[in-house]
């Protein structure tokens, strides 16, 4: 397989895993970007796969929203869609506020969560959010909820998340938020744990907009 500048070291996986790896992280990254025709004997050449692989892939990326399908017609990237981020982020917050609830026990080991430190800039806020919400799902050792999240959720983020830029107000926020969410699950104050993810949301998905936020803050 033709290795991209993109890629770095990865675990051994099967081959179907990794080609659907490569091009998610290639969307992910907006590499592909929104709109770009995704053609079999292109993609053939440039991975050195089956287009049965190819098309295996393809399939999960439709199911999780990255690319979009007409049979016979094209496969495409999906064009960025500020409501359909909005939802999802509503998904995921509505999800993470169960799985916290529902593992309200004083007894329970907090999940390991990324080291709180002053966030200086958007890159940092962001990676934190996708670390975070990686650890809640993971604490919670419910396979079919991390695939949800790992597989559909968080890819269709991160690639919307691409170009946006927090005002220092918003990342001052994140922080404050973040500091908040460690402190309620080291005392078992999981209620306003649940708030304190959801005001991390707001900081990083809900108050952004790929065009408006943009155009909002120049």
């Amino acid at each position: 397989m033709n290795s991209q500048p993109y890629l770095g070291a990865r675990p051994r996986v099967l081959l179907k895993d990794e080609v659907y790896v490569q091009l998610r992280d290639a969307i992910v990254s907006q590499q592909l970007s929104p709109g770009t025709v995704l053609k079999n004997p292109e993609m053939e050449r440039w991975l050195g796969v089956s287009r049965t692989t190819i098309r295996d892939a393809l399939n999960r990326l439709q199911l999780a929203g990255l690319v979009v399908s007409a049979p016979n017609r094209y496969t495409r990237v999906s064009e960025m869609d500020a409501s359909a981020l909005e939802s999802i982020s509503h998904a995921l917050t509505v999800l993470i506020s169960g799985l916290l609830m529902h593992s309200a026990n004083p007894e329970a080991r907090a999940p390991e969560l990324p080291e709180v430190e002053a966030r200086t800039d958007s890159s940092a806020c962001f990676k934190a959010y996708w670390a975070i919400t990686e650890a809640i799902v993971s604490w919670n050792d419910a396979p079919a909820l991390t695939n949800i999240v790992s597989q559909q959720f968080l890819p269709l983020m991160q690639r919307d998340a691409v170009g946006l830029r927090l005002t220092p107000e918003a990342i001052a926020e994140f922080n404050v938020a973040e500091q908040g969410l460690h402190d309620a699950l080291y005392r078992g104050e999981n209620s306003v744990a649940v708030e304190m993810f959801r005001q991390l949301t707001h900081v990083c998905m809900l108050q952004t907009r790929p065009t408006q936020y943009l155009q909002a803050v120049k």
